[in-house]
């Protein structure tokens, strides 16, 4: 079964004041492709940087066409529940509250034209003061009517140790088909339970995300110990082909062909491996 890969995040529940929208990432221009959100210089990262560091995040993505738009960036500090917190912006973010994004190149000898844009923060212009949850929205003329919306995660370092166990499920129906996944908080600077909130996520997966309360604690650690509730279908892993060219079939492909909407590649079908032994194949994953 396929490993998971967690991320935990823990956040202190404030009170929305002003706004009841629930942030998401959504792609609002049907014209925007390639979106992309990660650590600079880890292009297959989660969009996570560590408060107070030289961390950036890089934000890429297309749009088709051959004019481009002027875009402005802004940041938004949001609670657990991905609503805007009640801080002022001014609070979160200095000096400036929006940025502009400049760095842009035209695509060439390509099928479909487009344009690409992108830019890196935090920077000179656009620092971050506080740890949380934030909203990145990208909007032409109106902050408010953005072309898209995209999640981001600034971390704070802690003294909070947080120790987790991935293993077989528990219960024997889902012992050979799904992972279990056990966690031990140690309970240093941690005095009120009652706003601590934990979520796992699966390679990054929402769909399937659990949010969890502790099943029971001790003066030092705090358990997160289920059965059931904490558990995660194991998944495949996932068959590998090589489309680094467009003239030569490389591993895996059977057609290539190029048509008026751009290359289409026709893969071999697997084989079913339902039932064989577990086969694991070195990749980027």
């Amino acid at each position: 079964m396929k490993k998971i890969f967690i991320i935990v995040f823990l956040f202190l529940a404030t009170p929305c004041l002003y706004s009841q929208i629930q942030f998401s990432d959504t792609v609002f221009n049907k014209n925007i492709a390639s979106l992309q959100l990660y650590r600079s210089g880890f292009a297959l990262s989660n969009p996570i940087i560590q408060l107070g560091t030289s961390e950036q995040l890089t934000l890429s993505f297309d749009e088709f066409g051959t004019e481009s738009n002027f875009y402005n960036y802004t940041i938004t500090h949001c609670n657990s529940d991905w609503k805007a917190s009640d801080y002022l912006k001014n609070e979160y973010v200095e000096p400036y509250t929006n940025e502009p994004i400049n760095d842009v190149l035209y695509s060439n000898n390509t099928l479909t034209d487009y344009v690409h844009y992108e830019i890196s923060f935090p920077n000179d212009n656009v620092k971050i003061l506080k740890s949380g949850n934030y909203i990145l929205s990208v909007y032409s003329n109106d902050e408010n009517e953005p072309v898209f919306t995209k999640k981001f995660y600034v971390m704070e370092s802690s003294t909070i140790s947080i120790a987790a166990n991935v293993k077989q499920a528990t219960d024997l129906a889902d012992k050979l088909q799904k992972q279990e996944v056990d966690l031990v908080l140690g309970r240093k600077n941690i005095t009120n339970t009652s706003k601590l909130k934990l979520f796992i996520q699966q390679n990054g997966r929402v769909d399937n995300m659990v949010s969890l309360t502790p099943s029971s604690s001790n003066s030092e650690q705090i358990f997160y110990d289920y059965d059931r509730e904490n558990v995660f279908d194991g998944g495949s892993e996932f068959r590998a082909f090589d489309l680094k060219s467009v003239r030569y079939k490389l591993d895996h492909v059977q057609i290539l062909e190029q048509r008026d909407n751009g290359h289409h590649a026709f893969l071999w079908a697997d084989k079913q491996r339902r039932y064989q032994a577990y086969e694991s194949l070195t990749d980027l994953n």
